[in-house]
């Protein structure tokens, strides 16, 4: 890898006008210059387009392009077939990085010159307020270890598909034809970062936050309901993604089993929240999936706390019916005294 790397820094935006000025502010703040930002407008119907155009007026670093709204995969792989650089990283519109974002990057790559993929921790900002709850270290995991490498990314630092949290090779796009998949609507980065794995031989974490991801809006383009799909395609998506790795290793793989029955058990239990609309018909075809494709796996887990001991025992009576009227009157009840708690902690 050459010295002082050309980055392409992708921002997909759509109807972020509130956000974008401070999004844009802090990349051309950056410590490290040698960037291109790629600004993909995907059909917004405020005026982030014309305030994009003007950045691009004044800078020559940056390039817009506008098209019709496909949604964030397709803007950021029209982002990635323009990229000029030897490093791909992206941003949400409404979020904004420290000075030190991509000169850390560099730094590691320049100690790393064959890593594939570098992961940095993230900054939250809920209500005006930061707080760093990832704890990434410093360290590089070679192929064999690429399970450790999603372990500890997702349980440890809770970043792992992330876009946001990583900066990507760029001739890796280039020589596989690597784009993200339209077709999905949530949990795209996630799959998409699995398939990047299997093409580089390294990954490095480093110990640096300035990536700040904002819940200060109503609708983040980073953020997700988690609802039964989005926990189920979450579940599918591990396994699959994890099986073709060749990754379940006999020393992983209870915890990678884990991880996986993890969403499971809380794709089952979303259905019974009070703000759910489920219907019975729906919540019952469900449940006979689970008992007759998913219970030998449960089964499987150390279950010692929690409800999930109960869940598993439940589905052993292999009727739909019953299992769905216990689970509504167990989690109906655990509502309640949970609203009862908070009432009494305030």
């Amino acid at each position: 890898m050459q010295p002082n790397p050309l980055i392409s820094i992708i921002i997909p935006i759509y109807n972020t006008e509130r956000y974008i000025h401070r999004c844009i502010d802090s990349i051309l703040a950056q410590r490290y210059s040698n960037f291109e930002l790629i600004l993909v407008d995907d059909g917004s119907t405020d005026g982030v387009g014309v305030v994009c155009d003007d950045y691009a007026q004044n800078d020559d670093r940056i390039r817009v392009f506008h098209k019709d709204n496909g949604g964030v995969s397709s803007a950021r792989n029209l982002g990635i077939d323009n990229a000029h650089g030897d490093w791909i990283a992206f941003v949400d519109s409404d979020d904004f990085v420290k000075e030190n974002w991509l000169f850390d990057y560099v730094r590691e790559i320049d100690k790393n010159p064959r890593v594939g993929l570098v992961y940095q921790g993230i900054i939250r900002l809920i209500d005006g307020v930061e707080s760093i709850k990832d704890s990434v270290e410093d360290r590089v995991f070679v192929e064999d270890e690429f399970v450790a490498a999603y372990i500890y990314l997702d349980r440890t630092a809770n970043n792992f598909g992330h876009t946001c949290s990583k900066i990507y090779r760029a001739d890796v796009f280039n020589q596989s034809n690597l784009r993200f998949n339209q077709r999905l609507s949530f949990c795209e980065d996630l799959e998409f970062t699995f398939r990047f794995m299997q093409k580089i031989d390294r990954i490095a974490t480093i110990n640096s936050y300035n990536y700040v991801y904002a819940f200060d809006r109503d609708v983040s383009l980073g953020r997700i309901n988690h609802s039964y799909e989005v926990l189920d395609r979450l579940a599918n998506i591990v396994n699959k993604q994890l099986s073709i790795l060749d990754a379940r290793t006999e020393e992983v793989c209870e915890e990678l089993f884990d991880s996986v029955y993890n969403f499971r058990f809380r794709a089952l239990k979303s259905l019974y929240k009070p703000s759910v609309n489920s219907t019975a018909v729906e919540r019952r075809n469900i449940i006979k999936k689970y008992y007759t494709t998913y219970y030998g796996d449960l089964n499987r887990i150390d279950l010692s706390i929690g409800n999930e001991e109960l869940i598993v025992k439940v589905l052993a009576l292999r009727n739909a019916r019953i299992i769905d009227w216990i689970y509504r009157t167990v989690f109906t009840l655990k509502s309640k005294l949970d609203k009862i708690s908070s009432k009494k902690d305030k």
